[in-house]
């Protein structure tokens, strides 16, 4: 009898496992809660979710980390059986739950999508999940409750049992127990970087009343910056209005005199919000920013007037200026973050710039570019330990919408060459879809550029794989890094734009910085790509092998995503055996 009971306690536990009420999910896989099915390629709802169920095929999966990384998963409860989620406390993990909510984008169709991550706070003494009410992006009319878990270790930990309970509204509970093994290793730096680009610092406007203290501005200020780096990449926030290339106020020192030719700088509040980020200490592995805007523009030191009528005088502004930031960051040691000169105006009623300087368009732009690259290298000059670098972004390259086109193609206008003094090309990926493109991208890298890509930052409607492809592609093209555009919304019914990946919405009251599910899923590709790089440098795989598997999910269905994964935690277990 002993034998039939063993096997009727393991039916048991695999129908458990297995109920339809519950599924646990890899973080690729996209649902939305309304409909209950994945989103694919095109936004549209197609694939059920249960065949990607691990519980249907492990009911006690088991998983390795390195110290640091973090393990992603969604938790899939149907509403209208759950009632609540405890996760019982273990010592040695880390444990952040987040509740997936819509976001509204009347242009699109059908119009509501999963994005919003709100999280949410565990009971220390017994778990349980505290669920936070929020119609506004928690639909009533949703068919599933959506759960993102993150669990993460610090230091090594032996094989640990972190039990998922949930309760359902039968009176059952369903247990999910998690074995979870930390090891002794470390992941190396993410191979490439995300920028996430942002126009001022709205961000601090939206999460502090008018009133805030100069001490609450600092510590919002520390917070957001750690949000981004927690999540792979450098906050980069335009000190300078972006048409008319005023400075903006708190952003950059302050101007004590009238003398532009001999400028007097207060930077004491400059030095107290951002020196920290410049020499490390406002992050715990204690390396500083990769990057981050000057405030320096065709309008700032110098006023643009001066430009045309007095061109030697608007120089010498340009470098009595740039003399004062060299000195004082050299005083500071601030020399391992680069900082970028950027040119943003286009030609607008709010200024009186002829050019294209973001995004040029054609040969007059390109020169009036080479101009203020090689005013950059001349006033801050190239002996300096302080790495002080020119940055453009641009549209037209060598794209074949223009090929021919004496302005827009680079083919023909010499736009390569009247650009050479740029250290840091932002290209748009559109134009780098041809291997000639590709190819003079990369001598760019090889004459000591950096080249980054940006986009459509990873639209709301996208899939899950479409989002993490973004990032695969940017590393197996060999690019520097990946710019998001426009980081923060304010609102969860989004008219004027989707480019966004962070929410700051009003939650019980108070203004929140939430993230969004892209947001997670870019992290999740950025920690598969250290993983993989971590097997690179232990030899057991090579450069090309990863390659061709990152290349080979491009536009795979979800079967392959899903034997990536697969293969991936097999890899594990191989090397890190008992």
């Amino acid at each position: 009898m002993k034998w039939y009971l063993i096997l009727l306690l393991g039916c048991f536990h695999w129908l458990m496992a297995n109920s339809p009420g519950v599924s646990l999910l890899y973080p690729d896989i996209k649902i939305n809660p309304l409909s209950g099915r994945v989103i694919d390629a095109n936004g549209a709802a197609a694939t059920n979710f249960q065949q990607w169920n691990l519980l249907r095929h492990v009911p006690q999966p088991e998983f390795i980390l390195l110290k640091g990384e973090t393990l992603r998963l969604q938790l899939v409860v149907s509403r209208e059986a759950f009632r609540s989620l405890q996760i019982q406390p273990v010592p040695s993990l880390t444990v952040a739950v987040y509740h997936l909510g819509m976001v509204t984008q009347q242009r699109l169709t059908p119009g509501r999508y999963p994005d919003v991550l709100l999280p949410l706070r565990l009971d220390p003494r017994d778990g349980t999940v505290q669920i936070t009410p929020m119609e506004t992006v928690f639909l009533p009319s949703r068919k599933l409750e959506i759960f993102w878990l993150e669990i993460s270790a610090s230091s090594p930990v032996p094989k640990t049992t972190l039990p998922l309970r949930v309760h359902l509204v039968d009176g059952t509970t369903q247990t999910i127990p998690l074995h979870i093994r930390v090891v002794d290793a470390t992941l190396p730096d993410p191979p490439v970087l995300i920028d996430f680009n942002e126009y001022g610092d709205k961000y601090l406007r939206a999460l502090l009343p008018p009133e805030a203290t100069e001490a609450e501005v600092l510590d919002a200020d520390l917070a957001v910056f750690r949000f981004f780096r927690k999540h792979g990449g450098v906050l980069n926030p335009l000190p300078y209005k972006s048409q008319r290339g005023t400075a903006r106020r708190g952003m950059v020192p302050r101007l004590l005199n009238d003398d532009l030719l001999n400028p007097e700088l207060d930077w004491d509040f400059f030095d107290r919000r951002f020196g920290r980020y410049f020499d490390g200490s406002a992050f715990s592995d204690g390396q500083p920013l990769h990057h981050f805007y000057l405030p320096f523009n065709p309008n700032w030191p110098a006023p643009f007037e001066l430009y045309f009528e007095d061109r030697e005088k608007y120089e010498q502004i340009w470098a009595a200026f740039a003399r004062a930031f060299r000195e004082h960051f050299e005083a500071k040691g601030w020399t391992r973050t680069i900082f970028q000169i950027y040119c943003n105006q286009k030609p607008n009623p709010k200024n009186r710039i002829p050019w294209h300087l973001d995004e040029p368009k054609g040969v007059e732009d390109y020169r009036a570019l080479r101009y203020y690259a090689e005013l950059t290298h001349r006033v801050f000059g190239a002996d300096s330990p302080v790495p002080f670098k020119f940055r453009i972004d641009i549209a037209h390259f060598f794209c074949n919408k223009h090929r021919g086109n004496p302005q827009k193609d680079f083919r023909v206008n010499r736009g390569f060459g009247i650009l050479e003094p740029v250290d840091i090309w932002v290209i748009s990926i559109h134009s780098l879809t041809a291997i000639t493109a590709r190819l003079k991208a990369r001598q760019l890298q090889e004459a000591g550029r950096e080249v980054w890509v940006y986009g459509n930052t990873p639209a709301l409607e996208e899939s899950g794989p479409s989002t993490l492809g973004r990032i695969y592609q940017t590393y197996f093209n060999g690019w520097n890094g990946f710019l998001v555009w426009k980081t923060f919304t304010y609102q969860t019914e989004v008219e004027k734009s989707k480019d966004f990946v962070a929410n700051i919405l009003t939650v019980q009251g108070k203004p929140q910085l939430l993230p969004s599910l892209r947001l997670k899923m870019l992290r999740q590709a950025l920690e598969d790509l250290q993983w993989l790089e971590w097997l690179i440098q232990q030899q057991k795989t090579d450069r090309e092998t990863v390659t061709a598997q990152l290349k080979s999910l491009q536009d795979a269905d979800y079967s392959h995503w899903w034997q990536f994964r697969q293969t991936l935690h097999q890899i594990r277990s191989e090397v890190f055996q008992q």
